[in-house]
Formats: C-alpha cells, structure tokens, sequence
C-alpha cells in the first residue's frame, strides 16, 4: 500500500514528503472504494485516467505468507473495487507468471476478474530474447556484446523462467559497467 500511495501521489503531481505518503496510505487503507473516492475528491490531472500497474504480481503470494495476509487481502480488494468502477477512469494491469495462476483462487473474487481479463504472453523466440537483451542497453546509449548476448540466449534455452534471472543479471552487469571509471556519463557503456 505504501508503494501505491507513493505513486498515486507522482500521479496526482502532489508532494511526496514521507508524511504525504503515510496519509495516502492511510486514506487507501480506510475499504475497497477508497482509491475511487480519493479521485473523485482529486481526479488526475486534465481529467486523465489513472494506470495501476502491478508487476511481478506473483510477489503478493509470498508476501501474504510473511504475516502480509490482511494487507495482501486489502490491496487485492482495492483493486478489483477499482477495476470495477464505471465512472472514475481507473484501469488495473497485473502481470505474473502463469504459474501462479491458480494462486489467485485464495482471494475473493480476483480468479474470476483474472479470467475475464487476461492475456497470456506468448513464449519469446530467440530473436525475442536477443531484443529483450540488446533494446534496454540502446535506449540508454549503451551496447552489450554480441558474444555476451549469444551465450545469455543459448543459456536461457526455452525456459521462460529464466525471465527475471536474465533480468537481474543484466540489471548487476549494467550496474557494474556504470560503476567503472572508464565510463564517463558521455562515453557509451559497454557489457
């Protein structure tokens, strides 16, 4: 709820102080229609809709097993309240491994709102995974070596779960590539 409250404050264009996201947190944790009621009291800016993404969903199932059971059930709610609504232009996006989908029958309601809303990924082909790989590190300037970005796609195989495990380690190889003194903030960054 924290990181939900943060953000609909970025959102909104309010202040971010420590104090503005405890209150934020405090007026979503109020029921299920709180997120509504906040934007009918302060809609987005230009009337825009709002975009709730949620990714890596599947997190929610290991957080409610650390004594997260009533927060996990409270966002859940807001959520699937939000979906629903009609009049304040509010939209949910979850993604989460597919094997996890069965989890969702632990919370009221959220299976059923999963099967009427979803859309499941096709698995990437090589040429999905090479540009999974390469497209992030260009958009920063960057560029990873074509032998790194073969040895990372013959490892991954057809796995999809080695996702997030090419995602983290691409994440700690950016990481320490910045970290290099040769890298200067206008020099291309090389993995």
């Amino acid at each position: 709820m924290t990181e939900l409250a943060a953000a609909l404050l970025d959102a909104l264009g309010a202040a971010r102080t420590a104090d503005d996201v405890a209150l934020r947190r405090a007026g979503l944790e109020r029921g299920p229609l709180s997120l509504i009621e906040e934007l009918r009291e302060r809609p987005p800016p230009d009337r825009g809709n709002l975009l709730i993404l949620v990714d890596q969903f599947e997190e929610l199932f290991r957080y409610q097993g650390l004594a997260g059971r009533e927060e996990a059930e409270a966002f859940v709610a807001l959520l699937l309240a939000s979906a629903n609504e009609r009049h304040v232009p509010i939209y949910i996006v979850l993604t989460m491994r597919s094997d996890f989908l069965g989890r969702c029958a632990e919370f009221d309601g959220l299976a059923e709102a999963v099967t009427d809303a979803q859309y499941l990924c096709p698995r990437l082909s090589r040429e999905q995974i090479r540009s999974a790989i390469e497209g992030p590190a260009k958009v920063f300037g960057g560029m990873v070596e074509p032998r790194l970005v073969s040895r990372i796609v013959d490892d991954m195989g057809t796995d999809p779960d080695q996702l997030p495990l090419m995602q983290h380690a691409l994440m700690r190889l950016w990481e320490l590539a910045r970290a290099r003194p040769e890298c200067s903030a206008t020099a291309p960054r090389r993995l």
